[in-house]
């Protein structure tokens, strides 16, 4: 299950198989690639049928964390936020690249 990515699903969740791996030069991390089950909304008009997310963004099914079916939608955003702190925390510093929820509006 996918919480978050580029494009997101309408619903801001997808499920569907981690189909592949690649390494993203910007951030300096890898990012998984999620093949959806079923189309999960549209981007610019087209089918959303898959997804790249950092790994955090990505539930596995048996996995030993507590399955998404068993909590509440805001028990799971409150996951995403948690996930979301921790990848901007551990960022390679060496990207440039900033957490843009904490940037001010000079």
């Amino acid at each position: 299950m996918v919480v978050g990515a580029k494009p997101g699903p309408r619903a801001k969740y997808g499920v569907g198989v981690v189909s592949g791996i690649d390494w993203d030069s910007v951030f300096r991390t890898w990012r998984v690639v999620v093949r959806f089950d079923e189309p999960v909304g549209t981007y610019y008009g087209r089918p959303i049928r898959g997804s790249r997310t950092f790994p955090g963004n990505v539930h596995i099914v048996g996995a030993d964390e507590r399955p998404f079916s068993s909590m509440t939608p805001m028990e799971i955003e409150e996951l995403h936020e948690v996930r979301r702190k921790e990848f901007w925390r551990n960022i390679d510093p060496a990207s440039g690249l900033t957490d843009p929820s904490i940037r001010s509006l000079d």
